[in-house]
């Protein structure tokens, strides 16, 4: 893979063993496939556009709300939602063991068993989300910042500033352990600790390519920092 290479150049400068260079590249991989198996390339793409997409100055907020009307729908937010809130492991809702056993998926959600305390749960449970409100709860998470956000959704969707305050207030609440929108979703932390950040971008399209992209679907992000 291109971009274990450019991983080898990178930590050579640490003066790491090639050994350890090449067991470190592929533990990441490994972990890489192993969080994101159960996603489509496509599904990946979106979300890694929509992150790009959040701190760019350039995409205004209409063409942001174009974006997701155009390549979301309602299991797209609902991936968003496990992503935001397992961004580690799934943890038990109700005694926050980490030793979950997934019973199923559905189309929008996936159902666990905690082997702690017996209890069941989905991705959505014990929050205020309805499966109505999703899409809603999910721009005023990721667009919190845009200051025109809120009269935005105003005029194109009809509700409150009130009404809008409050919800946008509700994910907040229920996100307050995030550092912010999609942080964790492909940041490389343990990645960029060994190696320039320079190799940032050809690290994130290889992994899409090469560990999660078919020969057959080859989509490219289209918006950037």
């Amino acid at each position: 893979m291109d971009f274990i290479n450019s991983f080898k150049i990178g930590t050579l400068q640490a003066k790491e063993s090639q050994q350890e260079i090449e067991e470190c590249a592929e533990t990441f991989v490994k972990n890489f496939t192993e969080k994101f198996y159960e996603y489509s390339a496509n599904d990946l793409i979106n979300i890694l556009e929509i992150k790009n997409i959040i701190n760019n100055p350039d995409v205004s907020t209409s063409e942001a709300y174009e974006f997701i009307q155009k390549n979301f729908a309602e299991k797209d937010f609902f991936n968003i939602l496990r992503l935001e809130r397992w961004p580690d492991k799934v943890n038990c809702i109700y005694c926050h063991s980490q030793d979950i056993q997934l019973l199923r998926r559905e189309t929008l959600k996936n159902y666990y068993l905690c082997l702690g305390c017996e209890a069941t749960f989905n991705d959505g449970s014990d929050t205020p989300i309805t499966n109505d409100k999703i899409s809603l709860w999910m721009l005023l998470w990721l667009f919190a910042n845009r200051p025109d956000l809120l009269v935005f959704l105003n005029n194109e969707l009809g509700i409150s500033i009130a009404e809008l305050e409050e919800t946008q207030e509700k994910a907040r609440t229920f996100f307050a352990n995030n550092e912010g929108p999609l942080i964790r979703f492909l940041s490389f932390d343990g990645w960029e600790s060994l190696t320039a950040v320079e190799f940032r971008e050809q690290l994130t399209a290889d992994l899409l390519r090469d560990a999660v992209m078919s020969s057959g679907n080859r989509k490219r992000p289209r918006y950037h920092n």
